[in-house]
């Protein structure tokens, strides 16, 4: 299972008995598990074969408009916003 939930106060409840039955796992991790001196360039070779589509997943945004980049990740109109400085500064 793999995910994040709309509401980060939820609360994941398993059935205990069929949870040890099945002998399930539960595993959770924070801003990733991976070794990035590997991941990373495996990353980059999925970007440029194509097959990692980066630039759909980012939304960039002036800062000004940060308010409007959380609010479009918390309804999930955007995957990941990315501030940008604003120029007309």
């Amino acid at each position: 299972m793999v995910g994040v939930p709309s509401d980060p106060d939820a609360v994941l409840s398993l059935p205990l008995i069929q949870s040890l039955v099945l002998a399930l796992t539960v595993r959770a991790i924070i801003e990733g598990d991976s070794d990035p001196d590997v991941f990373i360039p495996q990353l980059i070779e999925l970007y440029q074969a194509g097959k990692f589509p980066v630039d759909e997943l980012i939304t960039t945004m002036p800062f000004s408009k940060i308010n409007d980049g959380i609010a479009m990740q918390h309804s999930g109109q955007a995957v990941k916003v990315v501030l940008v400085h604003d120029t007309d500064q």
